[in-house]
């Protein structure tokens, strides 16, 4: 069956949110690659590729749940744009970590990389229902999931070339330029007016929202499956170390 691309022309400004959200996916994608490869390369420690993700995971969960009351409270299209506008500027300040052999910079810039993340994400999902109809909501499932799958197939692999033709520097400079691409669409998105009263974000809201996560076994489940799959069946702090002995930034 052929995807359903209806959705693209009956909402225009999920249109302009999905094909912002293509762009930056894909970037993101790059850095997924890049950031790991220069650990390695500075540290040679699958170790040290390892800790990146428990770094990355702490703020992660943290800012999640408090990005979920952000998203509630505000405006989440202009949410969305100082998250990705914070993302771009990170990325384009990165390549100066190059210039020193610590590791730190690397370690510094995934904590806030996935902080920054954590807050973006709720916003981005809970923006998309309130843009369509909800007889649409399987064809958009549909778009969604393909637009994932196609980036991380295709991000990584175009990751891989900008590493090896230009470094590091280049994929982290391209990732920043696509956050840029996807605010210009998201600057013709607009959220429409709530019809129910906004609630201040609280750390009360957020302990409410923990709460709940723990207390739904599908959620609470679904999280330990997810973790259990990131921690001990993906392999990605090996993949540096595998690719040098095949050929470098191209085998990765």
């Amino acid at each position: 069956m052929w995807l359903d691309l209806s959705p693209l022309r009956k909402y225009p400004a999920f249109r302009n949110l999905y094909l912002g959200q293509l762009v930056s996916v894909l970037g993101s994608s790059l850095t997924f690659v890049a950031l790991p490869y220069h650990i390695y390369a500075k540290t040679h420690s699958t170790v040290s590729v390892g800790l990146m993700g428990v770094i990355q995971l702490i703020p992660l969960a943290i800012t999640g749940f408090y990005g979920g009351l952000l998203a509630d409270a505000g405006n989440r299209v202009k949410l969305i744009i100082r998250c990705e506008a914070a993302l771009a500027l990170l990325c384009f300040l990165y390549p100066y970590a190059t210039l020193t052999d610590s590791v730190l910079p690397c370690f510094i810039f995934a904590g806030v990389f996935s902080a920054l993340m954590g807050i973006h994400r709720p916003a981005l999902e809970s923006l998309t229902p309130r843009l369509i109809e909800a007889d649409d909501i399987p064809k958009i499932s549909a778009l969604s999931g393909f637009r994932g799958t196609f980036a991380h197939v295709i991000g990584p692999t175009i990751g891989g070339i900008l590493v090896a033709r230009y470094g590091v520097r280049g994929a982290f400079w391209v990732d920043g330029t696509s956050y840029l691409v996807s605010i210009l669409f998201l600057a013709r998105v607009v959220e429409p007016v709530r019809a129910v009263a906004v609630v201040r974000p609280s750390f009360a809201g957020m302990i409410e929202g923990m709460r709940y996560a723990v207390s739904d076994p599908v959620i609470l489940g679904s999280y330990l499956v997810d973790i259990a799959a990131m921690l001990f069946c993906f392999p990605m702090a090996l993949y540096p170390a595998l690719a040098e002995g095949w050929g470098g930034p191209r085998a990765l």
